[in-house]
């Protein structure tokens, strides 16, 4: 049931005590397809430089950390993958404007 390429709809609702903890719900419904789905995240600011995220998409969890140094932000995800049953691990690093 993977699309990679579908129409769909989202609706998606984000909530914020404007200081360290970020909360998003997401609803999708692929056109193609009788379901839906429910993806959910929370990101929580630990210090002023790390934040962790967690997260849930389609039934399948995902956890992180990020840093937030000088003009950049390193990151590091961890996160189940739907297509083979692995896992993945994923390293990014964005330049913060």
């Amino acid at each position: 049931n993977l699309d990679f390429g579908f129409p769909s709809l989202k609706l998606g609702v984000m909530f914020s005590n404007r200081r360290d903890i970020v909360l998003a719900v997401t609803g999708v419904k692929k056109l193609e397809q009788d379901d839906y789905v429910i993806n959910a995240g929370l990101d929580y600011s630990l210090t002023k430089i790390m934040n962790v995220h967690l997260g849930i998409n389609n039934k399948s969890f995902s956890s992180g950390i990020s840093l937030h140094v000088l003009d950049m932000e390193f990151g590091y995800a961890f996160a189940f993958d739907n297509i083979n049953m692995g896992y993945n691990n994923i390293i990014s690093l964005s330049l913060v404007f």
